[in-house]
């Protein structure tokens, strides 16, 4: 500047070079600067003459105001790196062409962004930055980097103490006596002895006495000799596994303590001013309308994060308790997101949230029935089906007086069906399962093989190893599924004891699967067995029951279910035994219990004007919603004709002389759920037979199933 101050000639060449520069941040001039002399006619014209000459480019770069394009940041990682390390993934609908357009539509439109008619010194502005779903994303990934940001400082932290604290043991293990140092010397590498020792240290500093007289107490010493003798004994594999055991323990206790810590913190709330609590209870709202509206689009992992997000502040602020009303609005808001909270995280799986957000809903208003129902919903997905029991007992005591109550006594004893259901298949399967385990020993004292058993089995193994090289597979002799030593129909009986089976006991096989293992239907008993083809040794065919193939007359309902199988292209089809049909029938009266499933039907059936035709037409769009992960779970294909397979291999055992009362029962059940209040309209009373044969087995899936049967193939 001094330069091109000293000479004309000097400012002529600043300011040809300073064309692009000397305007501001929005394009425009800047002022002169002082103590530059006025240029003279000629030079200004020079001036205009060199500016013309670099042609447009420089007239554009100094008429407007230069800003980068707005693109989305670029990390130096790539996302499977991101996968690895666990860092929460980005919607779907975040790619940089959406965040290019989101970004321009800030800019300029305040519906999109509030912001541009506030201050950055103000609350609100940045109350509306963490409620943009790209920034509960960023959010997201910065709390997950900082939680791993803690964890490698305690890390950190801890091997440095642990060094520290080492070397204080080994100062302090000079002053104690020779009988301590000859048991810790040969250990002392060991991690659970320098736990023992950080322990006594720890104890020696709380008491203010050397190490030395906490470790020369006889219980002391006891337990030096027991971990000294295990280690002598077992080597480093006793030592680690001791160190499993002390960890696992001090993990739990650690867990025990922040739990009481967190509750204690959750209980807490801190006396703040009116307008603190104004401002949190606006954000608490905006908050909670932002989580209906995912909600309501599906999204409910972001529905869920902005209810946490509200309950975060919601749960820290109280007011005086001279102010009138103003904390029963704070407990109204929060109740509200609490249950939100439980009721997302029940669609999503997380019991434990579910149960404690129902719990701090419960502390606020301990007569809420929703509170108790979702509480009911987070106990039945946790297992614990008792306490679960007492939740739904709860709220019959609380809906006395309400105007819905009805609906509501409906609504638990639905799922009061459902708990008991679910518990009888629990105990069930644990029955199974522990006599199973009973039959083959686990808890016998057989189990321990000894050193000549072990060697056996190497030398079976080398055995299997020799002759797999040679080409002669062991495993090849074996018969193929194709020549299973049974077929199906044949009658077996037990002749060496099998779990829960019983030597003696007979049956008929059902079915034998592609893998050559076996379905059993034995005498008395209710389901099938699946036996796997390695312990066929233990049944023997048994000649002289063979069952053989007896006629039986046609009935209408059987007629009905050919008529659906060629519907389904005459394809071999999937079939179910007598008990799983029976598990899959409950599962659709759970589905068709579902209260907007009901709701919906409803609603078709008054927007149809309670038109039969138009009723059928409608009804399998909203059934298949609750049927396809039914069917995904039972082997069908999630579709129409996935319901007409499905429909046939209930029919097999509610059809026909050979029908199960029970199952009927159960079927007719599921039929009424599913039609609701248009069951007497789609079949009038006298013009069909058993509702467990002719609407669930014939029409009631039959409708969603695909086209209606003609009239002449329904039972009549």
């Amino acid at each position: 500047g001094a330069q091109a101050a000293a000479s004309p000639r000097g400012w002529e060449e600043g300011a040809a070079g300073m064309d692009d520069v000397d305007i501001d941040e929005h394009g425009r001039p800047k002022a002169p600067i002082e103590g530059f002399p006025e240029p003279s006619a000629e030079r200004l014209e020079e001036i205009r003459r060199r500016r013309e000459e670099n042609g447009a480019q420089g007239r554009g770069a100094a008429a407007a105001p230069r800003c980068r394009p707005a693109v989305p940041f670029h990390s130096h990682m790539a996302q499977e790196d991101f996968d690895a390390l666990g860092y929460p993934k980005a919607p779907e609908y975040m790619t940089p062409e959406w965040m290019n357009e989101q970004i321009e539509k800030e800019r300029v439109d305040p519906r999109e962004n509030p912001n541009l008619l506030l201050d950055e010194s103000e609350q609100e502005f940045w109350d509306n930055i963490t409620r943009k779903p790209y920034a509960k994303a960023i959010l997201r990934t910065e709390q997950h980097w900082l939680d791993r940001k803690k964890v490698w400082l305690s890390q950190y932290e801890r091997v440095e103490l642990m060094n520290q604290l080492r070397e204080e043991v080994a100062e302090e293990l000079e002053g104690c006596s020779t009988e301590v140092r000859r048991l810790v010397a040969p250990i002392f590498h060991y991690k659970i002895c320098e736990a023992s020792l950080w322990n006594a240290m720890r104890e020696a500093r709380v008491r203010g006495v050397p190490l030395a007289a906490v470790l020369d107490r006889e219980e002391k010493l006891k337990e030096l000799r027991g971990m000294r003798q295990k280690i002598d004994l077992g080597g480093p594999a006793a030592a680690a596994a001791m160190f499993d055991e002390f960890s696992a323990r001090s993990e739990q206790l650690m867990d025990e303590a922040y739990k009481r810590q967190e509750e204690a913190a959750r209980s807490k709330r801190v006396v703040s001013d009116t307008d603190t609590v104004t401002k949190i209870l606006n954000f608490g709202q905006k908050c909670r309308k932002d989580g209906y509206i995912d909600w309501h689009k599906g999204n409910i992992e972001e529905a869920l994060s902005s209810w946490r997000q509200a309950d975060e502040y919601l749960r820290k602020v109280k007011l005086p308790d001279e102010v009138p009303g103003g904390n029963q609005m704070i407990e109204e808001m929060h109740l509200v997101v609490l249950k939100n909270i439980a009721q997302a995280a029940i669609r999503l799986g997380y019991w434990s949230e579910a149960l404690a957000a129902a719990d701090d809903a419960l502390k606020i208003d301990v007569e809420d029935h929703k509170a108790w129902f979702r509480r009911a919903c987070a106990l039945e997905g946790l297992g614990n089906f008792t306490e679960a029991q007492e939740a739904l007992d709860k709220i019959e005591d609380f809906v006395v007086g309400r105007n819905d109550r009805e609906r509501i006594r409906k609504d638990l004893e639905m799922k009061r069906q459902k708990l008991r259901m679910l518990e009888g298949r629990s105990l069930e399967a644990e029955r199974k399962g522990v006599d199973r385990a009973l039959a083959a020993g686990v808890f016998s004292d057989q189990r321990c093989l000894d050193q000549a058993v072990g060697q056996a089995l190497d030398d079976e193994a080398a055995h299997v190893v020799e002759e797999q090289q040679l080409g002669d597979d062991p495993r090849d002799k074996h018969p193929p599924a194709d020549e299973a030593p049974f077929e199906e129909g044949d009658v077996v009986v037990v002749v060496e004891d099998l779990a829960d089976l019983k030597r003696g006991m007979r049956g008929a096989i059902v079915e034998i699967d592609e893998d050559g293992d076996a379905r059993i239907r034995f005498e008395d008993a209710d389901e099938d067995e699946l036996i796997f083809r390695m312990d066929f040794h233990h049944f023997a065919r048994d000649a002289s029951r063979r069952p053989a193939s007896r006629p039986r007359e046609s009935s209408s309902a059987d007629t009905a279910a050919r008529a659906l199988e060629s519907h389904s292209g005459g394809c071999q089809r999937l079939r179910l035994s007598k008990g799983a049909a029976a598990e899959l029938l409950d599962e659709l009266i759970c589905g068709y219990g579902d209260l907007a499933l009901q709701r919906r039907v409803s609603k078709l059936a008054r927007d149809v004007r309670w038109d039969r035709g138009a009723f059928l037409e409608n009804l399998p769009r909203a059934a298949l919603e609750v049927q396809a992960p039914i069917l995904v779970r039972w082997g069908f294909e999630p579709s129409a004709k996935g319901v007409t397979s499905m429909l046939l291999a209930v029919q097999d055992h509610t059809c026909g002389r050979d029908a199960d009362t029970s199952l009927q029962a159960r079927a007719e059940e599921a039929a009424r759920l599913l039609y609701g209040e248009m069951l007497d309209v789609v079949f009038p009373p006298g013009s069909h037979g058993s509702l467990g044969t002719s609407v669930c087995g014939a029409a009631g899936c039959r409708r969603v199933a695909g086209p209606e049967l003609p009239p002449e193939m329904v039972q009549e």
